[in-house]
């Protein structure tokens, strides 16, 4: 009996001692707010003017959804100047691109419809209507 007495009181005295260390350690760390003023920011030195090896060919910044640009219209490849190789790959991927259009369009009626569910659920749950039944409204 005597020995879980001891215990338990030695265990007391080692978390007295640990808040106690922490709380000194605490108090000395503490800074007022007058002597934790951050320094100006120092600029980059140079020597010379800033270097941009091709003045003028700097190029924007492009949106993901933006098609590449293919740069002045002189350069660019007209159909007829392609061989009939060529033409025929760009037919073929012009028929691809309309086939594809109307399962986009279908795949789009369907995210909407999905969409006006979901933001339908969102207000039901956030109204707490979690039975619609119950409360008498049809589906």
């Amino acid at each position: 009996m005597w020995k879980l007495i001891a215990t338990g009181l030695l265990m007391c005295v080692a978390i007295l001692l640990g808040a106690a260390n922490q709380s000194l350690v605490a108090a000395d760390t503490a800074v007022d707010d007058e002597e934790n003023i951050p320094a100006e920011s120092i600029p980059e030195p140079t020597t010379e003017a800033p270097v941009m090896p091709l003045p003028g060919s700097e190029t924007k910044q492009k949106l993901p959804s933006e098609p590449y640009d293919v740069g002045p219209p002189d350069q660019v490849w007209k159909y007829e100047q392609l061989s009939d190789a060529e033409k025929a790959a760009v037919d073929r991927g012009r028929a691809a691109g309309a086939a594809r259009a109307g399962k986009d369009q279908g795949l789009a009626i369907g995210v909407k419809e999905h969409s006006r569910r979901a933001r339908a659920e969102a207000a039901q749950h956030q109204l707490g209507l979690d039975d619609l039944r119950a409360i008498g409204v049809a589906p």
